[in-house]
């Protein structure tokens, strides 16, 4: 029961400033999800036609489902462990994580609304989750950058 009320504590203290990269496991798992269950997702609208051919519904599905554990992951020992010395750079290479993925999908849509006759909506819609996660690999390196995360006796 105390690592529970630690965990929910931890959490809570820095849900507020931490809210963007707790948004962005939101759409790593649920895209995930949606691709491990609608096996014919890309078959559907040729917006993801260049996605398709660089991985099927199955390999994104895992990708994306690992970027969301590695994010909650971060998160979590982030809020349960501040002093935890590596918790800023967990939370970086969950960024990265994320923006090399989102990255991904931005191109491979843009790529097949310009050549293969996909919707532009998915363009913007991918790339501003591109830019949610540099926003927080920017602010987690400003954390490494400050020191925050380092434990107390190396201070």
């Amino acid at each position: 029961m105390i690592v529970v009320r630690r965990l929910r504590e931890g959490i809570v203290a820095h849900f507020p400033i931490r809210f963007s990269e707790w948004l962005m496991l939101f759409p790593a798992v649920a895209m995930g999800i949606a691709l491990r269950f609608q096996q014919d997702m890309f078959s559907v609208t040729p917006s993801f036609a260049a996605v398709a051919r660089w991985g099927d519904e199955t390999f994104w599905a895992v990708l994306l489902l690992g970027c969301g554990a590695m994010r909650l992951l971060a998160l979590v020992v982030n809020g349960t462990f501040a002093g935890f010395r590596w918790s800023p750079h967990l939370r970086a290479l969950a960024s990265v994580a994320g923006a090399l993925t989102w990255a991904q999908f931005a191109v491979g849509i843009l790529s097949a609304a310009v050549f293969e006759g996909g919707t532009w909506s998915g363009v913007v819609m991918y790339s501003t989750m591109l830019l949610a996660e540099i926003v927080n690999l920017a602010r987690a390196s400003g954390d490494i950058q400050a020191g925050r995360g380092v434990d107390r006796e190396h201070r």
